[in-house]
């Protein structure tokens, strides 16, 4: 059981990070999953149709950078859950760089409610940067860690971005 959790934990990470890596390269794409093994577990990462030029996803706004977030975020919230600090540790770098590539320079243009997307990229940069310091308690990392969720998915419904959630 608790193999199957870290195993879909790393495939949320990968996924996460491949959406990032495409999205750093000038591509404006979601990632999803598809295939599966004997065990129902997914094996081939490719692009969703709304990755399609044109096609703006469900809702018509994307943004990759907060989408890939999104999925580091809930494996952060649940390494937290979990007081799995060398975990965090471990994931830091990437929450780090997803985190800090959310930013006004990132905004999809035809976001909603602009006002309050700006206030929430505001904390969501200070969660961020406070998973920058090397000098924080256990406690401190779990708060920040547990924090990134709430404030993402509060994010994705401020701004209207389509959902492709690890809900």
């Amino acid at each position: 059981m608790m193999r199957t959790r870290y195993w879909y934990l790393n495939r949320l990470f990968s996924v996460g990070l491949v959406a990032l890596l495409s999205s750093s390269c000038g591509e404006k794409s979601e990632w999803t999953e598809e295939g599966s093994d004997e065990d129902g577990r997914s094996g081939l990462v490719s692009p969703s149709a709304s990755a399609v030029p044109g096609n703006g996803g469900v809702g018509g706004i994307t943004w990759p950078e907060l989408d890939a977030l999104e999925k580091v975020a809930f494996m952060a919230g649940v390494l937290a859950e979990n007081k799995d600090r060398e975990g965090l540790l471990h994931q830091r770098t990437a929450i780090l760089e997803m985190g800090w590539a959310v930013s006004p320079k990132t905004m999809p243009e035809n976001a909603t409610n602009q006002d309050h997307v700006h206030k929430l990229i505001g904390d969501l940069s200070r969660l961020v940067n406070g998973m920058a310091r090397s000098d924080m308690s256990d406690e401190r990392l779990f708060a920040l860690a547990a924090g990134l969720y709430p404030v993402v998915e509060e994010l994705i419904k401020a701004s209207g971005v389509s959902r492709n959630s690890v809900d």
